[in-house]
C-alpha cells in the first residue's frame, strides 16, 4: 500500500482532473450546440 501521504495527494490530483475534463466536456458541447444554432439563423 500507498502512504497516506501519497494516496491523498493522488486523490486530490485525480479530484482535480475529473472536474477539469467535465468543464473541458460542457465547453465542446457548448461550443457544438453553438455553431449549429448560428448554421440555423442563416437560413
Amino acid at each position: 500500500d500507498l502512504p497516506i501521504e501519497v494516496k491523498n495527494a493522488q486523490e486530490k490530483r485525480l479530484e482535480e482532473l475529473k472536474a477539469k475534463q467535465e468543464i473541458q466536456n460542457r465547453s465542446a458541447v457548448e461550443r457544438k450546440l453553438s455553431l449549429r444554432y448560428r448554421r440555423v439563423k442563416f437560413f
